[in-house]
């Protein structure tokens, strides 16, 4: 366990995180809190879509090697099991112990963040913001990507994904209270699309390869309609991790997506030094971004 990015601020400045959906890609969100930590730059507010949830896992006081491990038990071959209730292509049990096994009864709050995460209510078909109550079916609705995983239950609502409808919710933070907004989007364009040849083992008890790819490309149309609302709320600074070979279901490289990460925010370091000052009211210091060696990936 380790301290949070920090504490909720005493003064009116307050300086938002906005983690975006990206399956797969979601490694990249692990370097760019390891490059916040590294610069102390202070986070007085976290919202993430999907798997952006990995923030408010982090606000709870796991380390980033603790999230890494969690984003690699996720892979479907590991998770793989079925559902009673057929809502989805994988059931929930294994997930769900994964959640729990990390975030026991914790609750939002109890984080020492203000964070929420984004959903869609199949129901009403709107987006529902969730940022009370306990943290493992908050979790699992944000990342329950129809089709793949079932909905969850929360009450009347009936919740999958939120990257479905707001994949970046910069409005979101805003409306919590962020006035500045550093925002972390892992898919701008949509990548290459082909079928993918059959494969044997876990997926023949599944489906086929090529239903998860095309299942996989709907998902990120939709996902990319959705930028659409960042031009109504432009956030401070946005980090665009290249992550150009990494798919919405591949869960089995988060140290590509974390270096990644990481090499996004080096390029960005005196930005984010500056919103560093601006959030503590000082004058930002050229001599911190010393301390920040470009990172290189190893395999």
């Amino acid at each position: 366990m380790i301290e949070p990015i920090c504490r909720p601020p005493r003064g009116p400045r307050r300086l938002g995180l906005v983690l975006s959906g990206g399956g797969g890609r979601g490694g990249a969100h692990l370097g760019v809190l390891a490059v916040l930590r590294a610069l102390r730059v202070p986070i007085d507010i976290i919202v993430g879509t999907s798997v952006g949830a990995l923030g408010v896992m982090y606000a709870a006081g796991l380390s980033i090697d603790a999230l890494d491990r969690f984003f690699r038990a996720t892979q479907l071959r590991r998770i793989a099991s079925s559902d009673p209730l057929r809502a989805g292509l994988i059931g929930p049990r294994k997930r769900e112990a994964l959640a729990v096994e990390l975030l026991g009864e914790r609750t939002f709050a109890n984080l020492s963040i203000r964070c929420a995460v984004v959903t869609v209510d199949l129901v009403s078909g709107r987006e529902v913001v969730l940022d009370s109550g306990p943290l493992v079916p908050a979790m699992l609705a944000t990342t329950a990507l129809p089709g793949i995983f079932p909905p969850v239950q929360y009450g009347d609502a009936v919740l999958v994904d939120g990257g479905l409808v707001n994949n970046m919710p910069v409005d979101v933070a805003e409306r919590l209270g962020a006035q500045r907004v550093i925002a972390v989007q892992l898919a701008e364009q949509l990548p290459p699309f082909h079928l993918a040849a059959p494969r044997r083992g876990v997926w023949k008890h599944l489906q086929s390869p090529q239903h998860l790819a095309i299942l996989s490309r709907a998902i990120a149309i939709l996902r990319a309609q959705t930028n659409e609302r960042l031009a109504c709320h432009v956030p401070t600074l946005i980090l665009r991790p290249e992550l150009r070979g990494l798919s919405l279901l591949d869960m089995a490289h988060p140290d590509i997506g974390r270096w990644a990460g990481e090499l996004s925010a080096f390029h960005h370091l005196d930005e984010l030094l500056a919103l560093r000052a601006w959030r503590l009211d000082t004058e930002a210091d050229p001599a911190d971004a010393a301390a920040i060696t470009q990172p290189e990936l190893s395999l």
